[in-house]
């Protein structure tokens, strides 16, 4: 289900599955979206006696013991499992089978959370019987409605009002995180002081690309054949203290992004979104980027990528000249065009 769908039945006190999977990348809500079950299951002041976390692998007798402890004064028990490696990792656990069991056998009183940092692998046999049972929560981006629905907010409870396109340049900055946009919103609101406008310029003034957003950029003006404006991306993040091998592996990724949006082919944002675990938006811009340069020149600007991190690796070059070749390498490849 999705982050408001999980909202909505909280608020509304509409029944969840008894184990429930809290993955994704969008941190700051699925903090929020713990804290506002919490509150609906436990009574203020009773957290202590109804509540148990544990962090990481944990021993499957004293879980077993916790699921089946009724509640103190209230109807749920709530048994939390942070970054347990049964949902976070690929490999297999012993545990998986006991565990497997204790879901199935889930009493009504109790409420199993595994709480993951980051996305969770749903290869996992654990993984999978919680989708199956409909109990996966995903915390995915925020696209740019939403996430200006939550910036305005934000700036009302300050006594700030966002220019129209205040939002936009913000995420085309540090990205959709509400971490990032977060603290971003904060630096500028400082900035302003008692001014209650925030403009463009304020943005502008205390505002830094992060490297995310900066390895965007430097794709497009790669795939544009703008090696100037490129380097002059990369220059900016090396000044900022991003080191080439950080730069190049990053640029991997989003070459390797744009592969696999060539490879499922069409125009479909859903499908391709759902493949990637990204908002539909941005898988819209991905596949505009991706129209720009043949599955061809990905590979080849991939490997190219990939051997700079190895030059840089093995001594044979200089960091900055390998990062550099990469980019000259990847440029040459956008007359490989479809």
């Amino acid at each position: 289900m999705t982050y408001d769908e999980f909202m909505k039945a909280v608020n509304s006190n509409s029944a969840l599955p008894s184990v429930l999977l809290f993955s994704g990348e969008e941190e700051k809500l699925k903090q929020y979206a713990y804290q506002k079950l919490r509150a609906a299951l436990i009574p203020e002041g009773m957290e202590s006696l109804n509540e148990s976390v544990f962090e990481g692998a944990c021993d499957v007798r004293q879980l077993d013991e916790s699921v089946g402890t009724l509640p103190f004064m209230t109807g749920k028990r709530l048994v939390v499992l942070r970054d347990s490696p049964l949902v976070a990792a690929s490999r297999g656990s012993q545990d998986e089978a006991a565990i497997s069991k204790m879901i199935d056998e889930m009493p009504d009183t109790t409420c199993l959370v595994f709480y993951v940092t980051g996305k969770a692998d749903q290869r996992r046999t654990i993984s999978k019987k919680i989708i199956k049972l409909g109990g996966n929560v995903d915390f995915n981006e925020l696209d740019l409605a939403a996430l200006t629905r939550w910036c305005n907010a934000k700036a009302k409870s300050m006594g700030k009002v966002l220019y129209p396109g205040a939002v936009a340049q913000i995420s085309s900055l540090v990205g959709n995180l509400l971490l990032d946009v977060g603290a971003a919103l904060d630096k500028v609101f400082d900035y302003t002081g008692n001014r209650a406008e925030v403009t463009a310029a304020d943005i502008s003034a205390v505002v830094q690309p992060t490297l995310e957003s900066s390895i965007f950029k430097i794709t497009d003006s790669v795939i544009a054949g703008n090696t100037p404006q490129a380097l002059q991306v990369i220059k900016q993040q090396l000044e900022a203290n991003a080191n080439e091998i950080q730069i190049l592996s990053l640029l991997a990724s989003a070459f390797r992004r744009l592969l696999l949006v060539k490879t499922i082919g069409g125009n479909d944002r859903t499908k391709i979104a759902q493949a990637l675990k990204v908002s539909p938006g941005f898988a819209g811009v991905l596949i505009n980027q991706a129209r720009n340069i043949s599955a061809l020149g990905l590979k080849n600007a991939l490997e190219a990528c990939t051997q700079a991190v190895e030059n840089i690796t093995s001594g044979r070059m200089k960091a900055q000249a390998a990062l550099y070749d990469a980019v000259f390498t990847a440029v040459n490849e956008t007359e490989m065009k479809q």
